[in-house]
């Protein structure tokens, strides 16, 4: 006990004795304690993470620490719940206000998310990490002088033909009827040219390299051989400096070829590609294709690749970039959404358990699991669409807070009634994100028909996403204190039936 004394200071040590004497719902959360140890924890865990020897060249071991510094957070949780169960001022019937309702949730909140805060410790560290030991410009450039470096030297073994394909376009397969779409066969088998509908010829344009219109809906895609042969999918241009595509290394190299020195060029090569592979290059380069001769064939991308040992390469690359974009602004918001949402549910789930008996609590959660199994297998045994989960959640708010409803005329405790409010309790917050998934999905149907652009509906469907979680906030502040705060309240304080 003398060594756990050490770790609390005295200031702490005051402000307990301040917060039990004056504050005791916030002295029962514990928030001061908890906020302390993260804080030591926190710091510990980032000196470990600094020092720990890491190769970014490797898959990264973040799932790793995730796991384990998760059992940890798990631990610390259950020990925080432990010294919750000590005191509990609205279940003494002591000085507990509306307002101390919603304080007490969020602090909750604020020691839950704490604890969640453990396993990304590693993760932001890491991040920390491989951006001072690599540069994004200087990845990008390596990656443009492997790329521009093997089509000099394979130049005489390489594709310098664009290929080309001449397709037909038809009308929106979507829009026409039956009888036109039934003659578009009769009229093809008779062409030389692939027909196409207006949709699949839009996608295809977005990734070409050019198209030239020849009239009468003909159409010719001209797409460049591959040179682009290392190339890093999650890599992020960075300003200026961009990874060349196919087209601008043609231009660069094919198009106005000037011989160099191939000694010169494939030394420069080994050196950048040593840079990046974890076994040595010059041991593992296969010379299968240099006894060969370069001009007995035209080489393909997969034997660049296996010639140059670019697989290695390639996805110790992809390892660093990896590492790099993992706390980028959209991978960000999404796990961000998701923490924070997961406290929320714990959060509810504390608060719901501390204004509940233990038995009402535990029926509570066995209930939401038998209502869950049996709303879905109606749902999969009438083959119900899609957005009938989110109308049976729907029928559920409506029902639970129906029955909650009844506490205010009844003389006894019910424990049908506290499971009907401990659940609405629970699910009434998400509300306004269940009617925006709900609007989603009976409008996806229409924007596939209508071939309205999926990038457009996604914006709509976030900034709707957006506003309901300003909703989802401005309802817990306000129906908490009041509405929630106020059936528990007299729901408790009824004699048992």
């Amino acid at each position: 006990m003398k060594d756990i004394q050490k770790f609390k200071p005295s200031f702490l040590l005051k402000l307990d004795e301040r917060l039990l004497k004056n504050n005791p719902t916030i002295w029962s959360t514990k928030i001061h304690w908890v906020i302390w140890y993260s804080i030591l924890f926190i710091i510990l865990l980032s000196i470990i993470s600094f020092v720990v020897p890491l190769e970014f060249r490797r898959d990264s071991v973040n799932g790793y620490w995730i796991v384990f510094v998760s059992i940890i957070s798990f631990i610390s949780f259950v020990i925080w719940l432990i010294y919750l169960l000590q005191f509990n001022v609205f279940k003494r019937f002591g000085n507990f206000t509306a307002l101390d309702s919603l304080k007490q949730l969020l602090l909750y909140y604020t020691c839950i998310l704490c604890f969640m805060t453990f396993p990304f410790v590693f993760s932001v560290v890491e991040v920390v990490r491989v951006n001072s030991t690599y540069n994004s410009k200087e990845l990008i450039n390596d990656i443009n002088k492997i790329n521009l470096t093997i089509a000099q030297i394979e130049y005489d073994s390489i594709q310098h033909n664009w290929n080309r394909d001449t397709v037909w376009l038809v009308a929106d397969l979507n829009k026409i009827d039956t009888q036109q779409r039934d003659s578009i066969p009769k009229i093809t088998q008779h062409s030389k040219y692939a027909a196409i509908d207006s949709a699949t010829f839009n996608s295809r344009k977005k990734i070409t390299d050019s198209v030239i219109d020849l009239g009468n809906n003909l159409y010719v895609f001209v797409e460049c051989p591959v040179y682009s042969f290392l190339n890093i999918y999650n890599a992020k241009d960075i300003g200026e400096d961009k990874i060349l595509k196919s087209a601008s290394i043609f231009n660069l190299v094919i198009k106005n070829y000037k011989p160099a020195p191939k000694d010169s060029l494939q030394s420069l090569l080994k050196t950048i590609l040593n840079k990046y592979s974890i076994n040595n290059y010059q041991s593992s380069i296969n010379t299968e294709f240099d006894e060969q001769g370069n001009n007995s064939h035209l080489l393909s991308t997969n034997e660049i690749f296996k010639k140059y040992n670019l697989w290695s390469v390639e996805r110790s690359i992809e390892n660093i970039f990896r590492i790099k974009n993992r706390w980028a602004f959209e991978e960000m918001k999404d796990i961000l959404r998701v923490v924070l949402y997961f406290t929320l549910i714990l959060s509810l789930l504390v608060y719901i358990f501390r204004h509940s008996t233990v038995k009402t609590f535990f029926l509570s959660l066995l209930t939401a699991k038998l209502l869950t199994i049996i709303s879905g297998l109606i749902i999969a045994l009438f083959d119900f669409k899609g957005y009938a989960v989110y109308e049976w959640y729907f029928f559920y708010v409506i029902l639970f807070l129906f029955l909650s409803i009844m506490v205010f005329t009844q003389s006894s405790r019910k424990v049908v009634t506290g499971v009907a409010i401990n659940l609405f309790t629970l699910i009434f917050a998400f509300l306004p994100l269940m009617f925006v998934f709900y609007y989603n999905e009976r409008t996806r149907l229409n924007y596939i028909i209508n071939d309205i652009d999926y990038q457009e509906k996604m914006k709509t469907i976030n900034l709707y996403l957006s506003i309901s979680e300003i909703v989802l906030v401005v309802l817990i502040l306000l129906i908490i204190p009041t509405f929630i705060f106020k059936m528990y309240r007299k729901w408790y304080a009824l004699p048992e039936s």
